[in-house]
């Protein structure tokens, strides 16, 4: 399954359709709500939902990807952040999709912390939604910022800690992201790096638990911690490096999915079919 970040308004969701038409895709993410945004939306309609489940979800698999707003890592201001990610679970369980989040950091710097806040807030949705599936998305942020906070999800170690502490082991997995691998350090051009890396995965984390990729590349350095996507086509990561991750055999079957902000479905589509190159 190949498809991209795609636009969804509950206003119009035939558009999502049309676009999932237009570019070949069978899978994709949507933000369920504006990304930049504290404010909560109202609950889907019945039309809305009959829609998805009717048309949407029987030609693509759809993947919801949490906002930026809130920091599920963060000691502080708990209430107003478990809220938020309560809210967006509650419309992701309406489309009967799974969740994307970026696990955040911690103010302190105590990555313990950090991670034991991460699991607190998962469980906390499992309790009350327990069907909802939660992807830790791998991060290419600094470990540690120049105000002293640790971000969270920036390593291998990190993310198994998140998993196995979770109680709801069968609703969690994880997200890896090309351009936060490279920025955070592992060469995606370095093909014995790649399998090391995949290894590590496997190992520590099972790959039975890798259930989404974000193809994106980057024109940041590697080990830059930048977080900045670009084209497939424009950036540090070459075709070759591509090619050998996305035929690595723990990748075979999981859906990828691009965020490379290009405008136009031909030319979402032109990529998705560059893709689609890549793996045979």
């Amino acid at each position: 399954m190949i498809g991209s970040h795609f636009s969804f308004s509950r206003k119009s969701p035939k558009t999502l359709l049309n676009t999932i038409v237009a570019t070949g895709a069978t899978t994709c993410a949507i933000f369920l709500k504006s990304p930049r945004s504290n404010a909560f939306v109202e609950p889907f309609d019945a039309k809305v939902i009959a829609f998805f489940a009717e048309n949407i979800a029987p030609v693509c698999r759809v993947f919801a990807h949490a906002s930026y707003t809130y920091n599920l890592a963060a000691s502080g201001n708990r209430d107003n952040n478990l809220a938020a990610f309560l809210h967006e679970c509650e419309l992701a369980n309406q489309l009967g999709v799974p969740i994307i989040i970026h696990p955040g950091f911690v103010e302190s710097g105590v990555v313990a912390d950090g991670i034991a806040n991460v699991v607190a807030a998962i469980n906390y949705i499992h309790a009350r939604l327990p069907q909802v599936t939660v992807l830790v998305e791998f991060c290419g942020d600094a470990p540690i910022t120049k105000k002293g906070c640790a971000y969270i999800g920036v390593n291998i170690g990190q993310i198994k800690k998140i998993l196995t502490k979770v109680y709801n082991r069968a609703r969690v997995g994880v997200c890896l992201d090309t351009c936060h691998m490279y920025v955070a350090g592992i060469d995606m051009n370095d093909a014995a790096r790649v399998d090391a890396f995949m290894t590590e995965f496997d190992t520590e984390i099972g790959a039975a638990n890798l259930q989404l990729i974000h193809l994106n590349n980057t024109e940041e350095l590697l080990g830059s911690c930048k977080d900045h996507h670009s084209p497939l086509a424009r950036g540090n990561i070459t075709g070759d490096g591509f090619k050998h991750f996305l035929r690595h055999s723990l990748i075979r079957g999981v859906p990828i999915v691009t965020e490379t902000h290009l405008d136009g479905n031909a030319a979402i589509k032109n990529e998705l079919k560059y893709v689609e190159a890549l793996l045979q």
